[in-house]
């Protein structure tokens, strides 16, 4: 799902960065853009994928304790990928 631009149940869309499957779950990090001038907004997220009947949905992390993890690691490859 990296590069690719997904779309939230609030209607906005966002570009995802970057994804790691941790705990047997899929973690995507995503700024938000435009929804018609794909130009990036100052607003990032990070958020789960969980697969449902119908395919595939993208939810928040609901778990603090969980959600600051995959920050972090999220966090830990932004700044060794330069």
């Amino acid at each position: 799902m990296i590069n690719k631009v997904i779309k939230l149940k609030d209607g906005l869309e966002y570009y995802v960065i970057d994804q790691i499957i941790e705990d047997k779950k899929i973690y995507l990090f995503a700024v938000q853009v435009d929804n018609y001038s794909l130009d990036v907004i100052d607003k990032c997220v990070v958020c789960e994928v969980k697969f449902k009947d119908d395919g595939l949905v993208v939810d928040n992390v609901s778990d603090t304790n969980e959600q600051e993890k995959i920050n972090n690691i999220f966090i830990s490859r932004m700044k060794y990928e330069n």
